[in-house]
C-alpha cells in the first residue's frame, strides 16, 4: 500500500501544497525557516539557482538546503506579489510564480497567466552533480503545475464526500444523535495499491482516512469531546474507527466495536448487514 496525496511527483508542487514533511526529504529542512521574513528579498536568490527542483531526495547538502528555503519564501508571497513577479519576470521566476498561483490561488488564474503554456523556452532541471543541467520545455512543466488544480478539486470533492459519510454514520448509529457536534476534520489522505504493470491505481484498493474532532454523549450519559481517525473503503463503508491512527489500513469485518460500545445504539440485524458486521 502507498499513501496518495493527489499531487504530482514534483517536489516543488509538494512543497507548495503545504506538505509539512516532503517525501524523502530530511525532517528538519525548514526547522529554522522565518515565516515573518521579507519573502520578496529571496527572489534574487532563487534566480541564482538557475534551475527548478522537480525531484530531490536523500541527505541534502548545504547548497540544496539553502535552495529549498529560498523556494519556500516564494510560497509565502501573496497573490499580488506573485502576479507582479509573473508579469515582470521571465524564465525561472515566472515559472515558479505560475506554479504557486496554481496551488494557492487557482480561482485567480487569468488568460494572461495561461500564456506560459505556450512558452517556447527551456528550463534547467536541478540534478545533483550534473553539469550542465538537463532541460525540459517550460510549457511542459507549467502544464503539470496547471493540472494540479483539477487534482486538488477532485481531492476536495472526495474529502467532502468522506466528511458527509462520517457525519451520516455518527448520526445514524449513535445512541444520542442529537448531541453529535462535529468540530473539525483534519489530515485527509488516501491509501491505495499501485499496479506497476499498468501504471494505474487499483480503484478497489482505495481507503480514505480522516481525523475528526467532535462532541457526542456516550452511553453513560456523559457529554464527551472525542478525536478519532476513521478509515473508509472505496464504497464509503466505515472500516476502522481508532483513537490514534495505526498502520492498519482496512479491516473486514470493520473494526468499530470500541466506538459502538461507547457511543453506539443497539443494532438490528439490518444495521449489522449494512455495516458489514455479519
Amino acid at each position: 500500500l502507498r499513501e496518495d496525496n493527489f499531487e504530482t511527483e514534483s517536489l516543488f508542487i509538494e512543497l507548495c501544497s503545504g506538505v509539512e514533511k516532503p517525501n524523502e526529504i530530511e525532517d528538519d529542512i525548514f526547522a529554522n525557516f522565518d515565516k515573518h521574513a521579507d519573502h520578496l528579498k529571496y527572489v534574487d536568490s532563487v534566480k541564482l539557482h538557475n534551475s527548478i527542483i522537480l525531484s530531490l531526495g536523500g541527505v541534502l547538502n548545504e547548497k540544496e538546503k539553502k535552495m529549498m528555503n529560498d523556494i519556500n519564501h516564494l510560497f509565502h508571497l501573496n497573490f499580488e506579489q506573485l502576479d507582479s513577479l509573473y508579469a515582470a519576470d521571465e524564465g525561472l521566476i515566472k515559472l515558479y510564480a505560475f506554479g504557486i498561483i496554481c496551488i494557492k490561488f487557482p480561482d485567480q488564474i487569468s488568460e494572461e497567466h495561461l500564456e506560459i503554456l505556450k512558452s517556447k523556452e527551456e528550463t534547467n532541471l536541478y540534478k545533483r552533480n550534473a553539469q550542465p543541467f538537463p532541460t525540459q520545455p517550460t510549457k511542459e512543466i507549467a502544464a503539470k503545475m496547471y493540472a494540479t488544480i483539477e487534482d486538488r478539486k477532485k481531492e476536495k470533492e472526495l474529502q467532502i464526500t468522506v466528511e458527509e459519510r462520517v457525519n451520516e454514520f455518527m448520526r445514524n448509529y449513535s445512541t444520542y444523535p442529537l448531541t453529535y457536534e462535529p468540530i473539525s476534520f483534519d489530515g485527509f489522505h488516501t491509501y491505495s495499491n499501485y499496479d506497476f504493470e499498468t501504471g494505474e491505481t487499483e480503484e478497489e484498493s482505495l481507503v480514505h482516512a480522516i481525523t475528526i474532532t467532535y462532541r457526542l454523549k456516550d452511553n453513560s450519559g456523559n457529554m464527551c469531546e472525542q478525536i478519532n481517525t476513521i478509515k473508509i473503503d472505496h464504497n464509503m463503508n466505515i472500516m476502522i474507527i481508532e483513537e490514534e491512527e495505526s498502520d492498519t489500513v482496512s479491516s473486514y469485518p470493520p473494526r468499530i466495536k470500541e466506538w459502538l460500545d461507547k457511543y453506539g445504539r443497539k443494532l438490528s440485524k439490518k444495521d449489522k448487514q449494512h455495516l458489514k458486521l455479519n
